[in-house]
Order: structure tokens, then C-alpha cells, then sequence
């Protein structure tokens, strides 16, 4: 991982911006810079300061009805990775956070490492990835991916949704939607249509990652 990334985190809970700090801090190569409890802090700060990874619940009470505003402004704000970090997990919460790029989709219960792994993946992300050749892009993106990521992804090929793959694999419908967020921000894409678009039609989908 490339040195000091930097993360921001905006919750309104004191147990989750302190515990995200306590748990981030002995990792090396991230730096949890600053934390916020809403957004009206948070704006003029993104807009004086780079950073490259930012942790928010924007499905939180006070701000109810105006996530997909406050994700708008985002993407037009910051060029920084957006992870969404919520318990909020309905299906209307994930379409919204594609349809604005977010980079990852956690819930809240997920377990820790599996938190810290999004993060690091998000510090490791660029934008704009090169598509000169889409074959060789994925081969390479392919082999960067989890097992499970791997799985998930192979079955997003097939034209599986999320309920469909938490059927195939015996696994929770959060789960495999954190697996296939994971896989997507690894490949550097932004949604499930640009990864199908970005399939070549002979695209041979190999057996291990």
C-alpha cells in the first residue's frame, strides 16, 4: 500500500468514529485524518484537504431523505474512494450508492477485518484504470480478487443477481453484496452494468482467480 493513505470517517456515533481511529491505527500506510459526526463540517473540510478514502454513514436519522443529495455532492466534491458504512441496507440504499459511484457498500454488522480489507483495497484503488485492451484489464483485475470475490463476480457474469448468488453460495444477501463491491472497487469499476459492459462477448471467464 502506497504510504499515509488518508481516510476520513463521518458518523454520528462517538463508538463508531472512535472505534474505527483505534482499529486503523496500528495498520501501516493509513492514517484515519479526521472524523466528523455530520455533514456540514465535513464539506468545507473535503474542499480544503485532499483525501483519498472516505467513511460515511449517509443513511443516518438527522439527515433522513437526503442521502442521495449529500452523495451528489460528493462526487462532485472529492475525488476520494467512498466507502458507505451503514446499517441502513435496503435495496433502494445499494442502487443509490451506485448510482453515485460509491466505491464499496458495507453494512454495519459485516466483521472487522472484512472492513479493514474494503478500506485498504480503496487506499490501493485508482481512478480512471486504462481500457485499451478490456481482456487483458480483467485478467489482470481478476487476479487481484478473494476467492470469494472471485465467486461472486463469476456469477455476476452469468447475469445472477445478488438474491440469486445468496441462494447458489448459502451466504447473506450482505455478504455477497460486500463481496461484490469489494470485486468491483478492485477492478476499478463503478456498477454492475459498467463491469457487463466492460466484458468482451469471447471473454473466457477462468476457473481461479
Amino acid at each position: 500500500m502506497r504510504s499515509n493513505a488518508r481516510i476520513v470517517v463521518m458518523d454520528r456515533h462517538d463508538l463508531v468514529r472512535v472505534g474505527l481511529r483505534r482499529y486503523l491505527a496500528p495498520l501501516a500506510g493509513v492514517s484515519v485524518v479526521a472524523d466528523f459526526d455530520a455533514p456540514a463540517p465535513l464539506l468545507p473540510y473535503l474542499r480544503a484537504h485532499a483525501v483519498d478514502v472516505l467513511v460515511l454513514d449517509c443513511f443516518q436519522r438527522e439527515h433522513d431523505g437526503q442521502a442521495e443529495r449529500l452523495l451528489a455532492q460528493l462526487q462532485r466534491l472529492t475525488a476520494a474512494r467512498v466507502v458507505v458504512f451503514t446499517a441502513e441496507c435496503s435495496a433502494s440504499a445499494h442502487a443509490m450508492c451506485k448510482r453515485a459511484s460509491a466505491y464499496a457498500f458495507i453494512d454495519k454488522r459485516t466483521a472487522l477485518d472484512e472492513v479493514v480489507d474494503t478500506l485498504r483495497n480503496a487506499a490501493l484503488s485508482r481512478p480512471g484504470p486504462p481500457r485499451d485492451d478490456d481482456a487483458a484489464f480483467l485478467q489482470a483485475g481478476l487476479r487481484r480478487l478473494s476467492v470469494q470475490e472471485f465467486r461472486v463476480l463469476g456469477l455476476v457474469a452469468r447475469g445472477m443477481g445478488t438474491a440469486q448468488i445468496s441462494d447458489r453460495l448459502s451466504r447473506s444477501r450482505s455478504t455477497i453484496s460486500t463481496h461484490k463491491w469489494n470485486a468491483l472497487g478492485k477492478l476499478q469499476v463503478g456498477s454492475e452494468l459498467e463491469f457487463l459492459r466492460l466484458l468482451p462477448p469471447d471473454f473466457q471467464w477462468p476457473e481461479t482467480p
